[in-house]
């Protein structure tokens, strides 16, 4: 059984990273609009105007907030202990006391590009979410 998905509430974002290329995240959107209507707030802004909302520097050309389903507190470790008994051969990356986030993000990312199929963080480190 796969966990549910990170229920996405709003997503906060520049121009150029909504509507144009590579990005294009209004092309995500639009996979996830029912009856013509997003089932989230999408606001995009200038730099400033976003920073402004968020109450920090946003340098990167999206936030997202969403909520993060319960399961994961309470069924990962089943969840993963079922998955490596349906794939005995897998990648894991095991990490300890990460407490910087945008690292974190990065080290997902890279795993990501690297196939990697399941990351374990500490009790320890920052929320992945």
């Amino acid at each position: 059984e796969s966990p549910p998905p990170v229920r996405i509430r709003s997503i906060l974002c520049k121009p150029n990273t909504f509507f144009e290329a590579p990005v294009l995240l209004i092309d995500d959107v639009e996979k996830r609009i029912s009856n013509h209507k997003a089932p989230f707030k999408v606001i995009v802004g200038t730099e400033d105007s976003l920073s402004e909302i968020a109450g920090f520097n946003i340098a990167r050309g999206a936030l997202a907030c969403g909520e993060v389903p319960t399961y994961y507190q309470h069924n990962g470790y089943e969840w993963l202990l079922n998955t490596i008994r349906q794939k005995p051969t897998m990648r894991l990356l095991a990490l300890d006391a990460v407490s910087d986030t945008a690292n974190l993000g990065s080290i997902i990312r890279t795993a990501a590009a690297l196939s990697i199929d399941a990351i374990i963080c500490s009790d320890d480190s920052c929320d992945a979410f």
